[in-house]
């Protein structure tokens, strides 16, 4: 174990472009020397539910794919991100 912080943080954007201009323009970006990640967030609940999907589709979907999903940003308008939920 290397006893470094590591160090996260969850923001809440009341408009969705300063959201949308803050993943674009501050990932990958370096605070202290070190780059910050910065993506779209879900809710546990949301989560939970893309976990037991890929689940149930197993290693390959029925399409052809590996499983895994990509969720558009309109997917997110409804998640408020509030602490309760996290």
């Amino acid at each position: 174990f290397h006893h470094k912080p590591k160090g996260f943080a969850f923001a809440a954007f009341t408009c969705k472009a300063d959201a949308e201009r803050a993943v674009k323009e501050v990932n990958m970006t370096a605070i202290a020397g070190r780059p910050v990640a910065v993506d779209w967030a879900l809710s546990k609940t949301k989560y939970a539910e893309a976990q037991q999907q890929a689940e149930t589709k197993g290693p390959k979907g029925s399409d052809g794919s590996d499983g895994s999903q990509s969720r558009s940003e309109s997917e997110y308008d409804d998640e408020s991100g509030s602490e309760g939920d996290q």
